[in-house]
């Protein structure tokens, strides 16, 4: 199970090119770096390294025992976080559906609110936000699931 939150903030470079990227606009490192040590401050495992998609930065987790991934990207004027709750191999052919724990969303939801300038942060089902003309925005993440 996917859940996407989508935010504002001008603390982090969306506009300088650097060369490691493997897409020219792929911002969003500093964020990742500055989020991987906000989650492993309460507490939670953080697993080393900083991952890098075409369209984004990736990180993972552990929280309660239970392995996450969270996706950061820009998509023009706002910062999108997916985060994946991680199910294997047999759940995922079979089809399993598996939901975020609410205390992981809750402890997500605080670090995120404490990043610098943030300001309209929203929390949206995987199913609404891919389709943006209905997408529903939650200001809370157990609202959106």
């Amino acid at each position: 199970m996917k859940t996407q939150v989508t935010f504002k903030s001008p603390d982090f470079n969306a506009s300088v090119r650097k060369p490691e990227y493997v897409h020219p606009e792929n911002y969003g490192d500093d964020l990742g770096r500055w989020l991987m040590k906000a989650i492993s401050a309460t507490g939670a495992e953080v697993l080393p390294g900083l991952g890098q998609e075409e369209h984004g930065w990736y990180f993972t987790f552990m929280h309660e025992r239970v392995r996450y991934d969270f996706l950061i990207a820009r998509d023009s004027s706002e910062w999108v976080g997916l985060l994946e709750k991680f199910s294997g191999l047999l759940p995922t052919i079979f089809g399993a559906k598996d939901r975020i724990s609410p205390s992981t969303l809750a402890m997500v939801d605080e670090v995120l609110k404490s990043l610098p300038g943030v300001t309209d942060l929203a929390w949206h089902r995987e199913r609404h936000f891919r389709n943006a003309s209905g997408r529903r925005r939650a200001s809370h993440p157990l609202v959106a699931i």
